[in-house]
């Protein structure tokens, strides 16, 4: 479950920056993909929610062990 946060950011990451018109992942802000009225604000969004929930229950599989 651990490696699947960092794989879930990044492919959000690159999926919504290469949908996104004039977006360099160098230059540009990561909070661009999510902004209202953008084309991927969902995408991006949901995303990064799914990483919280998914770090939420890894943690407290964590602290049970």
């Amino acid at each position: 479950m651990g490696l699947f946060i960092p794989l879930t950011f990044w492919a959000t990451l690159f999926l919504c920056g290469i949908m996104t018109p004039g977006y360099h992942h160098l230059t540009d802000m990561v909070s661009e993909l999510g902004r209202a009225r953008s084309k991927t604000q969902y995408i991006f969004n949901t995303g990064l929610i799914l990483c919280a929930v998914t770090s939420f229950f890894f943690i407290r599989r964590l602290l049970i062990l």
